[in-house]
């Protein structure tokens, strides 16, 4: 008989100690945490005198209760965090800010004066690639800015259900208030009531600290894109300065070697009628290569195409954020004329983008073409030193006797000039092609980014009131 009244005495002291936390909660005067709740579970559920159903129902409702205790201390984490960094952005945006208050210096280049066309060239490609960057950057910011406007929204709507649920909470309690259940159920039940509200105070105080974060955010902002544009802007005047270098130091160049290869067919034609064919195919790669209308002048001009091609993806892909951001704010309430955006007049037509396509299809093919016969007419040139002998002892056929150590020298250069003009070449019409088809993909690209904003915008202006 001992036992079992020993664990009716355990069972009585546990409805006491439930029932004076009852009337404590009543009183609202219990602070909640996560070990007096786990205690008190343990102790019901070694409550042997509930029912199972009861004690099922009451352990449920505590465990709840522990899960919302736990969600609302990460919402209040959340909260710190964001606290924190608005406490950085505001503190960037008075550093941005004196940053731009300071008056803007021309950019400069770094370069000596007398630099090669190759060292040009190879800085060139460097500040090519920081101005794709800096673009890249600044397309960034407005994704960034669009997303940040549509959280804004999540969040007013989630604070807008969050108040709505701490009503249906209060509503929840009153009629618990009402219902004839165990003293431990309703402990249990009051708690999983209480810690619910509590996360969602916790999670109502973590989003109006976010949406102060993305206020800060938003100040900072215009200020980020001015920046941004003012980077974009030097590494554009760099790219057009080193551009106009590259142009004037690699027509001097490419004309100088040109006349050195020229002279070299004047010498090789007086010295023997044999070596006038050869001469003037070495002529003919060289004008192939460094004329006017020569690959390399004509590779530059496609780098420069291609830097205008991303620089306008960069204005359509900051136009296209700009009007979902502007209509989003005033939606088919609005007049179209309050979210149209003002198409920039240097923007290619649609129609001349596909023209443009159309003619790469033709072009690309025809400069492989050329690179084919190059790689051809390379794999047939043979040794050097196999070539100058064939030619000295054509010659020595024809003129019955050795040719003089001038005109074995001058069919040894000639020879050697045909076979790195041929290397060169190939090398250049490799770097060509891989920029036309850069080319042809980056108009591909503006092509379908074009297209989809004209879409976008009239899609949407049918429906717009006009006035």
């Amino acid at each position: 008989m001992q036992a079992p009244r020993t664990a009716w005495i355990a069972a009585l002291l546990c409805v006491l100690s439930l029932g004076q936390a009852v009337a404590q909660s009543a009183a609202g005067s219990e602070e909640l945490s996560e070990n007096q709740i786990r205690v008190e579970r343990e102790r019901l559920a070694r409550l042997g005198t509930l029912p199972e159903e009861v004690k099922r129902q009451a352990l449920a409702a505590y465990d709840a209760a522990l899960q919302a205790l736990a969600g609302a201390a990460d919402f209040e984490r959340k909260a710190r965090q964001y606290a924190k960094r608005e406490a950085d952005v505001r503190r960037a945006l008075r550093i941005l800010q004196r940053e731009l208050d300071r008056p803007q210096r021309a950019p400069a280049l770094d370069l000596p004066e007398r630099a090669s066309a190759s060292a040009i060239e190879e800085r060139l490609a460097q500040e090519r690639s920081e101005l794709n960057a800096r673009r890249q950057a600044l397309r960034d910011l407005a994704k960034i800015a669009e997303r940040r406007s549509g959280r804004r929204l999540e969040i007013a709507r989630r604070i807008g259900v969050l108040n709505q649920k701490l009503e249906e909470l209060d509503d929840r309690l009153r009629l618990l208030n009402q219902r004839d259940v165990a003293p431990e159920l309703r402990r249990a039940l009051e708690l999983e009531i209480r810690t619910t509200r509590a996360l969602y105070r916790a999670e109502q105080k973590a989003l109006q600290q976010e949406l102060k974060l993305i206020e800060a955010e938003t100040e900072l902002f215009p200020l980020q894109r001015d920046r941004a544009e003012r980077r974009v802007a030097e590494s554009e005047e760099i790219v057009r300065q080193l551009e106009q270098r590259l142009a004037a130091s690699r027509h001097a160049e490419l004309q100088a070697s040109l006349e050195k290869v020229r002279k070299l067919r004047q010498a090789a034609t007086e010295a023997h009628a044999l070596l006038e064919e050869p001469a003037a195919e070495v002529e003919k790669l060289a004008e192939q290569l460094w004329a006017e209308t020569g690959v390399l002048i004509s590779l530059e001009q496609t780098e420069r195409k291609l830097t205008e091609l991303r620089k306008q993806i960069a204005e359509v892909d900051s136009l296209a954020a700009l009007t979902r951001r502007k209509f989003e704010a005033v939606r088919l309430r609005g007049v179209a004329a309050q979210w149209i955006p003002n198409i920039p007049e240097d923007l290619p037509q649609p129609a001349a983008l596909r023209r443009a396509l159309r003619e790469f299809e033709q072009q690309i093919p025809a400069v492989q073409h050329q690179l084919i016969v190059l790689e051809e007419q390379r794999a047939k040139a043979g040794d050097i030193n196999r070539e100058a002998k064939r030619y000295l002892s054509l010659i020595e056929e024809i003129d019955g006797q050795a040719p003089s150590p001038a005109v074995r020298s001058l069919v040894r250069r000639l020879v050697a000039q045909r076979r790195e003009l041929l290397d060169e070449a190939i090398r250049a019409y490799n770097r060509y092609i891989d920029r036309l088809l850069d080319v042809q993909r980056a108009t591909r690209d503006l092509l379908q980014k074009v297209e989809a904003l004209d879409r976008y915008i009239w899609q949407r202006v049918l429906w717009s009131r006009s006035v």
